[in-house]
């Protein structure tokens, strides 16, 4: 996978990842929703992709920089 490839990916986990831990801060009652969204597994598919494309470690870094 070349390195536009992995930035991209990456920044789609990133804002999955941002939006499932945006849902675990706000109030349930806002949402109005019943259960609560289990972040780990998608933190964990994140830190593997970032692991599996260690070539990349720049470009993912700039990516985390970017997106939070």
């Amino acid at each position: 996978m070349d390195p536009f490839e992995v930035r991209m990916q990456f920044i789609q986990f990133l804002r999955r990842l941002n939006a499932s831990v945006f849902l675990l801060v706000l109030p349930k009652r806002l949402l109005n929703l019943s259960f609560s969204p289990n972040s780990q597994p998608l933190i964990q598919k994140v830190v593997s992709y970032a692991i599996k494309n260690f070539e990349c470690k720049d470009d993912i870094w700039d990516c985390i920089i970017e997106e939070t």
